[in-house]
């Protein structure tokens, strides 16, 4: 699956997000560009492929990001 461009645009104040175990393979590389507040992002256990370092350009904020179990 993709996660699209704006799919979180409305969640200005989104701190987590657990995206974990849902077959992710695409991330578009302006999807996290709204949420400067993310502190922890969860992508584990996914198909994800590619990790592009545009996707933390805007994510001032982030501690912890969590990829295992992807095909990175």
């Amino acid at each position: 699956s993709l996660l699209k461009q704006d799919i979180f645009n409305r969640l200005l104040n989104l701190a987590i997000l657990d995206l974990s175990f849902n077959s992710i393979e695409l991330i578009h590389s302006d999807c996290f560009s709204n949420n400067s507040k993310l502190i922890i992002l969860n992508l584990n256990d996914n198909r994800i492929k590619t990790f592009e370092k545009k996707l933390l350009k805007n994510l001032i904020q982030l501690n912890l990001i969590n990829l295992t179990a992807n095909y990175i």
